[in-house]
């Protein structure tokens, strides 16, 4: 029966000849990865890396399984409320900001019907 201390070299053995296997396929495979770019001419827009994409669309979907919320979608929504003073405007939804103090009514952005 094995004891410890020999189960615990066998595994740093083992571990030697992992990290050394990792190596030579990595740079196998990396050579094959860098003539296939030269062939096909890739751009790294045209490229993901560790799931992650380059592009916006596939951008939002890495997002959305990284916070396991949906990314937003369609437009925002138009600006119903102005500061006065400074042209700010505000949508209504969400958290009111600063300038917004009492009435909100005071605010509303006139219709242009």
């Amino acid at each position: 029966m094995a004891t410890y201390q020999n189960l615990l070299t066998q595994k740093a053995a083992i571990e030697r000849k992992l990290a050394t296997a990792r190596k030579r396929e990595v740079a196998s495979v990396v050579k094959q990865i860098n003539g296939l770019i030269a062939q096909y001419q890739l751009q790294p827009s045209e490229l993901t890396f560790g799931g992650k994409a380059a592009s916006a669309g596939r951008a939002s979907k890495a997002v959305k399984a990284k916070s396991g919320r949906k990314p937003k979608a369609g437009t925002p929504a138009a600006p119903k409320y102005r500061n006065p003073e400074t042209g700010d405007t505000w949508s209504g939804r969400g958290r009111s900001p600063k300038w917004v103090v009492g009435d909100k009514s005071n605010y509303l952005i006139e219709s242009q019907e």
